[in-house]
């Protein structure tokens, strides 16, 4: 069996087997996702950070510095996230993980954060290996291990160029150094007495310092040490182990003031650069600059927290289940611990337990937000610090039916990502394409990212849209539905908390059920042929119970809080046949009524053209509406003409291409437009109608009774032509 402790030999091949399957989704996944050189943010301000060290020694932002982020090959280093210091301008992140990287990126390039996080990991899960044989038998603690490191999202972070792995394995194996005494060995292994050694818990306390000065909040982690050693009777050890830590963090904050005159990033004025805003040097400088002061992210964080219960009561549920961060798909191994933790804890159980849920706490109550992700990283990066403390809560390694149990949620999991990086089209792949389908689709869906990889985001006036699924079409404000396909996800985030949402729906199918769904509620809009402006379809959503500061911090709302909806938007056929339709989404606009007043000026059709030939006329028309004509935004209108042939009473009405008006016609404004018309190659008479068509909605001549201008036309063959000229 498994967990057999009776058979170290077989568990030890297991152990090596599940390692390689885990190695191999990883894999497959990455060969899924792409170049993992498409960093952006907090991945690529860490790779210019390594390149800055590893080249010109220093992490100020220089021309050299802006030249090689500008002209970086990969379009997401050209974006990176800067402080203003009493110096001037340096990069804004931690220097730690840069560098650990630079030797690296100076030995293999880009990729060398990389190296630096296999290198980290593998020390990190050698230390846990010495802290797991002081537990068991060399077989349960090799499965415990795998199933740690593998089960639990840390090894994806491994292509993650930031310094949450860092992070997580300076957490494991600090306070693997400095507990690893609290646990007598019951193995005859005596490879474990290295954590008994003095040297290991002064190393040990050393790394947990330099985890609090990457995330001032990480101390909650680090301190579960000293508590620890003080709680056991060791008091000598625990106040030295503070000593050291904060000895550490104190030196990391002098390099760091040093370095870039800047001892904690964090609490920096900051902005981003990147190629477009050209900072410092460019034409926009003077807007740039004021993102230092509007934009001051973390910089404003108080020791009072800024108390919403709501928000952190959904923050928590979205902690366990959410899409891209939840802690049952991310971590599939962590209730499992949880489980054989409980079961029979001891003091350092409970505080390892204790330093775990306050650190989880800190960001719910602080930085609720944080913990809905979706931007760039895999699962939750701001819970993998607690997650890696995990296993030192652990006074025997796990069970048989606990590692049964965790293997086969990771394996629903795995084949689910898998599944969804496949299906999801090439064009559309993004960092995020595993959670487009399978189990993650049926999680909630929230994210503090204001523009993601890849996603379909449009703006119209104070409206932000963002088409979530990539399975669909989308353009600019509008999306396709099919109705084999699941529903469309849509998200809508905006200042109005109370308003009605419109959508404008095309569709050549006799009749479709047009569903809608949100959190609150299922509403099912039946639409017969021919739509028109009975394709205006009016909702009530129900109101929003979430609002994201962090989204569109800007200069015009002046950083007022978005409220955010998500909802569904899928497509039925009723008479059972497959059926499409277009989508427009109006938002809060109405359709204009007196869109369609005009006076026509001049229009003229000629009597007889040549099959196959092309005419050009001229049309004149006066915008007597009291809106503007325009060929873009969400009411396009076109300038284009039918062509209907008059033969045995049968109506087969053909459609000219659409030609742009060139410009806004506002009302009372004159339009003149050439229109070139092509005639068919059938000689034959056609009632041929010109007039401008409001796209998706109607021509013109449906509301106000005639086209610009109609006759009937006689397209002769070229032998007729020929004939006549002789």
């Amino acid at each position: 069996m498994v967990g057999d402790p009776t058979k170290p030999s077989r568990q030890l091949l297991i152990a090596t087997v599940l390692g390689l399957a885990a190695m191999s989704v990883l894999i497959l996944l990455a060969i899924e996702r792409g170049s993992i050189g498409r960093v952006s943010g907090d991945e690529g301000t860490y790779v210019a950070m390594a390149e800055s060290l590893a080249l010109d020694f220093d992490l100020e932002f220089r021309e050299e510095d802006e030249a090689r982020v500008s002209g970086a090959p990969e379009p997401g280093r050209r974006t990176v996230i800067l402080q203003r210091t009493q110096r001037g301008i340096s990069y804004s992140k931690p220097f730690v993980p840069a560098l650990v990287a630079a030797p690296f990126f100076a030995l293999v390039g880009a990729r060398g954060l990389i190296v630096a996080n296999v290198l980290v990991l593998a020390a990190a899960l050698v230390a846990l290996w010495l802290y797991l044989r002081r537990l068991g038998g060399s077989g349960a603690s090799a499965l415990t291990l795998v199933t740690f490191a593998a089960s639990g999202s840390l090894l994806p972070y491994v292509v993650w160029q930031t310094s949450d792995l860092l992070q997580a394995c300076l957490a494991l194996t600090g306070l693997t150094l400095c507990l690893g005494r609290l646990r007598k060995p019951i193995s005859a292994d005596r490879s474990s007495d290295l954590l008994d050694q003095n040297w290991s818990l002064w190393l040990g306390a050393a790394l947990l310092g330099v985890l609090v000065a990457l995330r001032p909040p990480n101390i909650f982690i680090a301190g579960i040490a000293p508590l620890a050693l003080i709680a056991s009777g060791r008091r000598r050890h625990g106040a030295g182990v503070a000593t050291a830590m904060v000895l550490t963090l104190l030196a990391v904050g002098g390099v760091g003031l040093l370095v870039f005159d800047s001892a904690m990033p964090y609490k920096a004025e900051r902005a981003t650069f990147n190629s477009q805003t050209g900072y410092p040097a460019g034409d926009d400088v003077e807007t740039v600059s004021t993102q230092f002061e509007a934009g001051r992210a973390t910089s404003s964080l108080g020791v009072v927290p800024d108390w919403k219960p709501r928000v952190s009561a959904y923050s928590s549920l979205y902690f366990l289940i959410g899409r891209h961060t939840g802690a049952l798909i991310y971590f599939p191994a962590l209730f499992f611990l949880l489980w054989t933790v409980v079961r029979s804890p001891d003091r350092t159980s409970l505080l390892v337990l204790g330093g775990v849920i306050a650190a989880s706490t800190f960001f719910l109550v602080w930085l609720p937000f944080n913990y809905f992700g979706g931007g760039s990283c895999i699962g939750n990066r701001y819970f993998l610090a607690s997650y890696a403390a995990l296993p030192l809560a652990l006074r025997r390694p796990l069970g048989r039916w606990s590692l049964v149990g965790c293997w086969l949620l990771a394996a629903v999991v795995a084949s689910s990502a898998v599944t969804s990086e496949r299906i999801t089209p090439i064009e559309g792949r993004t960092s995020q394409s595993h959670a487009h389908a399978g189990i993650f689709r049926w999680l909630p869906y929230e994210t503090t990212a204001s523009d993601l990889e890849g996603s379909r985001d449009h703006y119209f006036g104070k409206d932000f849209v963002r088409t979530v699924d990539p399975f669909i079409g989308a353009g600019e404000w509008i999306f396709e539905l099919q109705s084999d396909r699941p529903a469309a996800e849509i998200a809508l985030a905006n200042l109005e908390r109370e308003e009605a949402v419109r959508f404008l729906v095309h569709s050549a199918a006799p009749s479709i059920e047009l569903e809608y769904s949100d959190y609150g509620q299922k509403v099912s809009v039946v639409l017969e042929k021919p739509l028109g402006l009975r394709g205006v379809v009016e909702l009530a959503p129900t109101p929003p119970i979430r609002y994201h500061p962090l989204w569109f911090r800007n200069l015009w709302d002046h950083g007022k809080p978005y409220w955010v909806r998500v909802f569904r938007v899928g497509l039925r056929s009723v008479d059972g046949l497959p059926a499409a339709a277009t989508i427009r989404f109006l938002g809060r606009e109405k359709f204009p009524p007196d869109l369609f007043e005009r006076t026509v000026l001049a229009a003229e059709l000629p009597d007889s053209v040549v099959a196959g030939s092309v005419s050009r006329v001229t049309i004149r028309a006066r915008n007597q509406s009291r809106g503007a004509w325009r060929s873009e935004g969400l009411f396009p209108v076109f300038l284009s003409y039918t062509l209907e042939p008059l033969k045995n009473g049968r109506s087969e009405v053909e459609e000219g291409q659409r030609n742009p008006l060139g410009g806004a016609i506002r009302p009372t404004a004159e339009l003149a437009l050439p229109l070139e018309i092509r005639w068919p190659w059938k000689p034959g008479s056609y009632r041929v109608k010109v007039d401008l068509v409001a796209e998706g909605v109607a021509w013109f001549e449906s509301m106000v009774g005639a086209p610009l201008v109609e006759g009937t036309v006689n397209v002769v063959g070229q032998e007729s032509e020929e004939a006549g000229g002789a």
